[in-house]
This record gives structure tokens, sequence and C-alpha cells, in this order.
């Protein structure tokens, strides 16, 4: 990526003077030739004078110079702290930063080493060539070891571009021959590998190692034929991994379009492929969304493919008369027919290799980078497509669907499904605005030949609709059984509830009971002995001395069964007010329980509606998938 650039130096010399004049001044040095043509004017272009102790000329301009040799450390010390302090905010990420951060060129250059950015070495080096001479050792050394990375890296484009099934292993292995050199002997830092076509290697190269029979098989297969090599290109593009997806898809589907009638040997192969690997009803699982991958994995690949040679492959008619999208609509299975109205009705939008630097961002430029975001293992590329899907509002996941594939100048390009959710070609224009004019745009242009295909096409395109209501219906029947669940568990409480207070009742009473016996029976003897205590008083009255001390004695009696009696009245009372309380919660708990046993009745209405709902929405996905097509007339 290209460093910013900083404003000319005569717009620099106006807006920055002003600031430049209010700062301490050094001491005014003698005005001499050579200092009008110092190398610090060349280098800070916004310095208005020299104020180098040793003045250096950038070229024998003056008669009777010598030829300036190298900096010394001294004067480029001085120079980068002049350029410090007079750097305008505006150049915060240029080049001439880069170097004022720096006490020497051998340290900028060495810097620029660590970092491996392609761009910025070779800024260094031609910077260090000005500045140190084309003859300094460490310039000639950096320059060997960028002449050998930017060789690589032709080398890996030029593979790329020409990568096909026959010479793959070929390829890889020059690729792998050169790879260990430059990743461990040249010294270059991280950065190199920003650069799209070297991640590709790289990674490609990895991947072939772990599955080098899936490409020997392949080369196999073309020689056998069309046939055999288009279900083998299926089968690849439905079942391979991720890193074997996009280090090779692009060269494996290339190859389709130098095929004899490869439109209708493709989509005879998915057929095949379709009915002898088949999906497992989508009663018994996900089946629906596993169907939709596989429209979409296969729309991936072949949608890297130009529009215009894309349309010729499909509609074209082939040695039988036929179309390939009239032979995909005349198959039980309308997924083959799915993947053409995918690749017809898409969009295509390319990006330059600037949009796609600004998309996936640097370590000097924040963007969507490794650095801040913490994605240093993952390609340039794929950086990009994440950025680019959080700018059209996509989620991460629509990323699998756009299919970015690269290009010859080192940007991508991807397939827009409207169809799928995402954006028109002209929408997402506008939402990349703001990050330059890096985008081309390819609408798709009205086909007259399908205009007879309408309404198979509409009927087909209930394909794409079918999974997210299967999803929400799948959604609302797990709800439903939640909801049961948790119906059920009230209920269960609710009764276990019941139970416990009805257990407490049953022993309050028997407590209460025994309480008020006890109450009736001090009671009766308190009473008795009131009848008592009057006899005594009337026979003391009369002058009996003996029961005059009955007396005494008995009413000490009274007094303590009196206590006793109050007690076991308090004792009484405590129990008839628990029984009052236990008695409304029993009420109130006899109630919710009813209201528990209601609500888990209509929790089962509702849950086997909603499964009876779900499950007629997969068997209609299945019949959709099932429907025949044919032309309106």
């Amino acid at each position: 990526m290209a460093l910013p650039t900083v404003p000319a130096a005569e717009t620099l010399r106006t807006q920055h003077w002003e600031e430049y004049k209010g700062k301490p001044r050094r001491r005014p040095l003698p005005e001499t030739p050579s200092r009008k043509v110092c190398r610090c004017l060349a280098m800070c272009p916004w310095i208005e004078e020299c104020s180098c102790n040793k003045p250096l000329r950038r070229a024998a301009s003056l008669p009777g110079a010598p030829v300036p040799g190298p900096f010394s450390p001294q004067h480029e010390a001085l120079v980068a702290d002049t350029a410090r302090s007079f750097l305008p905010r505006m150049a915060a990420n240029s080049a001439l930063v880069h170097r004022a951060k720096t006490k020497s060129q051998r340290e900028l250059l060495q810097l620029s080493c660590n970092s491996g950015h392609l761009t910025g070495l070779r800024s260094g080096v031609m910077s260090a060539s000005v500045v140190l001479g084309t003859g300094d050792p460490h310039v000639k050394r950096v320059q060997k070891v960028l002449a050998k990375a930017e060789s690589f890296r032709r080398f890996c484009r030029n593979t790329y571009l020409e990568l096909e099934p026959r010479n793959i292993r070929r390829s890889m292995e020059a690729v792998l021959g050169q790879l260990y050199v430059i990743e461990h002997m040249l010294g270059l830092g991280p950065s190199l590998w920003e650069d799209p076509f070297l991640s590709w290697a790289r990674a490609a190269a990895w991947a072939w190692q772990e599955h080098q029979s899936v490409f020997d098989d392949a080369a196999a297969q073309l020689a056998l034929g069309p046939a055999a090599y288009c279900e083998s290109w299926v089968l690849f593009a439905l079942s391979s991994e991720e890193p074997l997806f996009a280090g090779f898809g692009a060269a494996l589907t290339d190859e389709l379009l130098r095929l004899p009638d490869a439109g209708l040997e493709l989509v005879k192969a998915m057929c095949r492929v379709f009915s002898q690997h088949p999906i497992a009803p989508s009663s018994g699982g996900p089946g629906y969304d596993a169907e939709l991958k596989q429209i979409v994995r296969l729309a991936r690949l072949l949608g890297g493919l130009e529009s215009q040679r894309l349309e010729h492959m499909l509609l074209r008619q082939g040695s039988s008369g036929q179309t390939s999208f009239e032979l995909a609509a005349q198959q039980h299975d309308l997924r083959a027919f799915c993947v053409l109205i995918l690749l017809l009705y898409g969009e295509r939008l390319t990006m330059t290799a600037d949009l796609q630097v600004s998309l996936s961002g640097t370590i000097t430029k924040p963007g969507f980078s490794p650095v801040a975001h913490g994605h240093s293992t993952d390609r340039p590329l794929s950086r990009a497509g994440q950025r680019l899907c959080q700018v059209l509002n996509l989620s991460p996941e629509h990323l699998d669907i756009l299919g970015l594939r690269l290009v010859q100048s080192g940007g991508f390009h991807v397939r827009l499904q409207p169809l799928l959710g995402s954006p028109t070609a002209q929408q997402a224009l506008e939402s990349l605005q703001n990050f330059g004019t890096g985008a081309i745009a390819e609408p798709r242009k009205p086909i007259q030949r399908l205009d007879k295909w309408q309404s198979a096409i509409a009927t087909a395109s209930l394909v794409f609709d079918f999974p997210a209501r299967c999803v929400a219906a799948r959604d609302a029947s797990e709800y439903a059984t939640q909801r049961l669940a948790q119906c059920t568990t009230d209920l269960e409480q609710c009764e276990r509830h019941t139970a416990e207070l009805a257990g407490l009742i049953s022993e309050t009473t028997g407590k209460r009971d025994e309480a008020k016996e006890k109450a009736q029976a001090e009671q009766t003897e308190y009473m008795e002995m009131m009848k008592k205590e009057l006899a005594l008083s009337k026979q003391a009255m009369s002058g009996d001395d003996q029961a005059e001390e009955e007396l005494d004695a008995h009413k000490a009696a009274m007094k303590t069964k009196k206590a006793d009696l109050g007690n076991s009245r308090a004792v009484l009372a405590d129990y008839e007010q628990k029984f009052e309380q236990l008695s409304s919660e029993y009420e109130e708990a006899s109630s919710a329980k009813d209201e528990a046993r209601a609500n888990l009745e209509a929790a089962r209405a509702d849950a086997a509606e909603a499964a009876a709902t779900a499950d007629d929405t997969v068997n209609n996905f299945e019949s959709v998938l099932q429907t025949p097509l044919a032309p309106s007339h």
C-alpha cells in the first residue's frame, strides 16, 4: 500500500510558515552558496532556510563544487530533529513522518525491512539511495532483498493467473521451493504477506501439502472427459474445506469454460451428485439449511466467472439442442435450477487494489487491520470481505454468499445476490463512497431468453425464502416446547405447594384441637376452684381458723391455675391464627394450581400446533424442491 503523501512544498510553506516563525530560532548562520542547496531543504520542503552546521549539497550545482557524499550521522540526526519539529498534523501517516521518527537513514531502512511491507520498502530503498548513495553496502543488501521479494510476488501472481488442474502439482512445488527462502532467509517482517498474491501463495501451498490427492484426482478426472471432471468439480465445491475452496476453487472453476457442453454436463453432474448423496429429510433435522448451503456453495464458485462467459455457458445450446437452463428446469430436484438462477440474477462488483487495501487495512492504516481487530492470521482478502460485509450491513455469514475472488490487478470481485438479501450493485457503490471511487459495478442486464421462464423462476425463488420460514417455524416450535416444559414445572410446583399446605393445615388442626381441649379442661378446673374458694370464704367468715388457712393456700393455687389458663388460651389463639393463615394460603395455592393446570393445557395445545406448523413448513419446502417447472406460453 502506498503511504499517504503530504501536500506540495509550496502549500506546506504557506500553511506552516506562521507556526514556524513562532518557534525558537537558532543563532543566525552565515549565508553561503552551499546552504541554499542543502539536502535538508529537499527532505523537509516546508523549511525555508538551512540550519545545518555542515550543509551538504544535493548535487554539484555550484561551480567547482565536489560531488556530495552520503549524509553524516550528525547531519541525519539534525535533519530528523528539524523534521519532527515542523511536520504538520495532516502528514501523520506519511513517509516523511517515518523518516523523522528515526535518527538515521539506515535505521529507517531497517524499520522498513522489519515491517516487510513492499510499498514501504520500495520507498525506503529509493530514499536511502538518494541520501546514502547507491553504493552504500546496506542499501545494496536491501535492494537485493527487495528484488527477490518482488520477483517472488510476480511469480506468485503469474502462478495464480495460470493455475490449472494439470499444473497444480508442478506450480505448488515451485512455490514451496521459494517459500522457505522468502519466509526465513530474507529477514522481512510480517507485513510482507499483506500482499494478496503472496498471501494466497502461502495459504494455497500449505493447503496443497495436506490435500495433494484431491488435485491429483481432479487432473485424472479431467483426462477422463467433461462428465467425469464436472462431477469431480461438484463434489469439490460441496465438500472441500475453506482453505482448499479459497486457494484452488478459481482454478478448478475456470477449467469448466474450456470443456465442450460444460453447462449441460455441469447440470447433469449436479443432479447425479444430489441423487447419489442425499441429505437426511428435513423432518429429522435442519436439512433445509444444508440444502441451501449446497446451492450457495455451487453458486459461489461459479459466480467468480465473468458474467458474459457465464451466460454463454449456461444459455448456449449444446450438441443436444438444449441449454443447461432448460435441462435444469426438467429435473425433479430444483437445486440445480436454483444455482443457475443465482448466477444469472447476481450482480458483479469489482474492487480495485487500492480499495482492497482500504478495506483490509494495514499496520499503519487501521481500517480493519490485523493489529486493531486481532485478525493477524486472516488473509488480507478475507479481512477486506469482512469489512465489505460491515459496510453493506450484511452479517459475517453472508461472506460465504458473496464469493470473493482475487483478480489480476490485486483487487477482488464479488457477486451480489439480491435474491438472498444482498444489496444491488448500485446500492453497494453508494455505500462504498466513503472509501473512494475504486469500485466498479456490473448491474444485471435483462435477458430476453428468460422472459418465458418468469413463472418458473418465481416458483424456484421460493426455495430461497423457505429456509428463513423453516427456521422461524422451528424456533416457534422450540419456544412452545420450552413453554410447555415450564408450564409443567409450574404445575408440579403448585401441586407440591398445595400438598405441603394441606399437611400443615392438618397438623395445625390437630394441635389446635389439643390446645382447645386443654384450655377447656383448665377452665373447668378453675371454675371448680372458684366455687371452693367461695365455700372456704363463708367458713372463714364464721370464725373457722382452719378454713381461713386453707383459703390462703387455695388462693395461691388459684393464682397459678389462672396463669396456666391464660397461657393455654394464648396458645389456642396462636393456633387459631395460624390455621386461618394456612387456610388462606391454601385457597390461593389451589387457585394458582388451577391456573397452572389451565396454562399447561393451553401450552400443550400451542406446542402441538407449533410442531404441526413446523412440520408442514418443512414438508412444503420439500414439495417446492420437487415442483415440476415449465416455460410459460
